[in-house]
């Protein structure tokens, strides 16, 4: 058996369970609840977003431990995580298939690989229609038909294309119980009694805003002491999974009020909120615009640009960029915090988000590798996933 290894870096315990140095254990227990198929809820971030426009309220998010260790040996669900006290870890295995079934249903995230829909299966299916824009919407009949058919077409293809996968692979998911610091230990342990042919690993960034998320396959520690410890005791080939946790000023109350809140500061926050959805649900602008012009262009449609706001947008957005990672709090200090009320706003849409990207490329990946067609070294590019405030 072959194994595909999924970690998330963290300190174990309760007391740390929602800091933000644990956001790589979050993200394990969130790929959980999506192959277990909980929490069907709308997040937070979605309420917001579709809302009705008289209702200009933030709704409260929703009260989700995130804690890994809480489902430690629970019988009844399908995916069931052990203490493996040996190679220093709690950790879950789910066969391949199942592990990218949970795909099946997420039509926004299917319409970015160009592999289900290649050109000898469009021929043979008649399929001419042109794909539908993500979350466009659609004015009569017809176009809600077409819709409709795409989304048979693709769900169709990729039914087609997970049946060829071959079944000699299983997913390891691991969150060491070594500490942060330790991390490589368990990691080297884990090589020693699983033939891994591939590794991610997911931990926190603090040079990066909240709510950034960048996929990588090279680079240093960048001064992470988990990522230290699995190069002296791992090494370095892997794919990094680097989920923001610096200040966002636009989702941290404590900048904001710094910054001093007014009703353009307000107006920019919504807009930002409402930009970083888009970018969760791929929506297409994002293939040509960067983050900085799709929100501005946003203002400029409100004719929310007048010549006080847009100075007042330029002075905020060098703000945003330039505000101390930490808030000016004591660097230990703020990376074993926990997320704040604005921060658990977003948290589940981020954690999602990267949780199906990362099925995704393990599904590529895979489907590449079980036909030998190609190159199998690496995932596919993941840069148009990477989501960078820019």
């Amino acid at each position: 058996m072959q194994t595909i290894l999924l970690v998330g870096l963290g300190n174990v315990g309760t007391q740390y369970a929602h800091t933000r140095h644990n956001i790589g254990f979050m993200c394990l227990d969130k790929l959980t609840s999506i192959l277990n198929d909980e929490n069907k809820q709308k997040s937070p971030l979605t309420e917001f977003y579709t809302r009705d426009s008289k209702n200009t309220e933030r709704v409260n998010p929703h009260i989700i431990s995130y804690n890994i260790e809480s489902r430690l040996n629970n019988k009844n669900t399908q995916i069931i995580w052990k203490a493996d006290k040996k190679n220093h870890c709690i950790k879950a295995e789910v066969s391949l298939k199942h592990f990218i079934e949970s795909l099946r249903d997420n039509i926004q995230i299917l319409r970015q690989f160009k592999f289900l829909a290649p050109k000898s299966f469009i021929k043979k299916h008649n399929a001419t229609l042109p794909i539908p824009s993500t979350k466009q919407q659609y004015p009569n009949d017809y176009y809600r038909e077409n819709e409709q058919k795409w989304i048979d077409f693709l769900q169709e293809s990729f039914q087609e294309k997970l049946q060829s996968i071959h079944p000699d692979y299983n997913i390891l998911m691991v969150a060491p119980t070594t500490f942060m610091n330790n991390s490589g230990e368990c990691l080297r342990n884990i090589v020693q009694h699983y033939n891994i042919v591939k590794t991610i690993i997911i931990y926190d960034d603090l040079d990066t805003k909240f709510g950034s998320i960048n996929f990588r396959y090279k680079g240093s520690s960048g001064g992470h002491n988990g990522l230290k410890s699995i190069h002296t005791y791992f090494g370095e080939t892997y794919l990094r999974v680097k989920l923001g946790i610096a200040t966002n000023i636009f989702l941290s109350e404590k900048a904001s009020k710094i910054i001093g809140k007014s009703q353009d500061f307000e107006i920019i926050s919504e807009l930002f909120l409402q930009t970083l959805y888009e970018k969760f649900n791929f929506f297409e602008q994002f293939k040509t615009q960067s983050f900085f012009k799709i929100l501005k262009n946003k203002l400029l449609k409100q004719n929310l640009l007048a010549t006080n706001l847009e100075s007042y947008y330029n002075e905020i957005w060098q703000k945003f960029q330039q505000f101390h990672k930490s808030g000016n709090d004591e660097i230990p200090h703020f990376v074993l915090s926990n997320f704040t009320p604005c921060e658990s706003f977003v948290l589940e849409d981020i954690l999602s988000y990267t949780s199906f990207v990362i099925i995704g490329a393990i599904f590529e990946w895979s489907y590449y590798s079980s036909l030998h067609k190609k190159d199998t070294n690496d995932f596919m590019s993941l840069d148009i996933f990477n989501v960078n405030f820019k």
